[in-house]
C-alpha cells in the first residue's frame, strides 16, 4: 500500500472548504467507530462549546450517527458533510486543526497517511497497526472504546495546536513520505531483487 504523498502537501489550490477544530473522513459504518467519537465529542464540547467536528463520509450507519449526535445535543458542534470529493477531501485535512481517527478496527490506515501528509496532527483509537504509522510529537494514540480517554487526548491535541497557531507538523509529513507510492515502489522491487537473486 502507498500513498500519492505528493497530492497532499499543498492545498488544493481551487477548493474551498469549511474549517473544523476535528475532521475525521470515513465511511460511516459501525467499525469506523464514528458512535465513539460522537461520546468523546459530547465530553469536548461540555468543555468548550465552541468546538467544531467536521465528519466527511457516507455510510449506512449515517441516520443512527445524525440520532445520537441530536440525542447528545451536539447539533452547533457537529456536521455531517457527506460523500467530498478527493480535492475537497484535502481541503478539509489542511483546513482542519486535528484528524480524528475512532476506529475499531483498520486494514492499513490510509486515511492516517492522508492526514499526516497534510502536516495535521491525529488523534487515533490504539491500534497496532495505526502505532506502527505515526510518529511521536503533536499526535496521540489513545483508547477511544473510553470516551473520557479519547476526549483528553482530542483537547490536549488540540490546544498544543493553537498554541502553534496552526503550523503544519514536519515529522508526520516526513513520517508519511515513508509511505509514498514511489517508496513503495522502490522497496517492492528491492524485495523482489532480492528473492530472484536466491532462486
Amino acid at each position: 500500500n502507498g500513498l500519492d504523498v505528493g497530492a497532499y502537501l499543498e492545498p488544493p489550490a481551487t477548493v474551498e472548504t469549511k474549517s473544523f477544530d476535528f475532521v475525521v473522513v470515513s465511511r460511516l459504518v459501525h467499525r469506523k467507530g464514528i458512535d465513539q467519537l460522537l461520546d468523546a465529542m459530547a465530553i469536548v464540547a461540555s468543555k468548550d462549546p465552541s468546538v467544531r467536528l467536521g465528519i466527511a463520509g457516507s455510510g449506512p450507519e449515517q441516520d443512527r450517527l445524525e440520532r445520537q449526535a441530536a440525542e447528545l445535543r451536539l447539533s452547533e458542534n457537529v456536521t455531517f458533510l457527506g460523500f467530498v470529493s478527493e480535492k475537497r477531501k484535502r481541503a478539509l485535512l489542511h483546513d482542519s486543526s486535528v484528524f480524528v481517527l475512532p476506529s475499531r478496527q483498520e486494514g492499513f490506515g490510509i486515511a492516517v497517511l492522508e492526514a499526516m501528509a497534510t502536516g495535521t496532527p491525529v488523534v487515533a483509537n490504539d491500534l497496532a497497526i495505526i502505532r506502527r504509522l505515526l510518529p511521536k510529537g503533536p499526535n496521540q494514540l489513545a483508547d477511544a472504546d473510553d470516551p473520557e480517554v479519547f476526549a483528553d487526548a482530542m483537547m490536549d491535541v488540540l490546544i498544543e495546536e493553537r498554541g502553534t497557531g496552526g503550523d503544519t507538523t514536519p515529522e508526520n509529513q516526513v513520517e508519511a513520505k515513508q509511505y509514498s507510492l514511489d517508496r513503495v515502489g522502490e522497496q517492492a522491487t528491492s524485495v523482489y531483487d532480492q528473492v530472484r537473486a536466491r532462486t
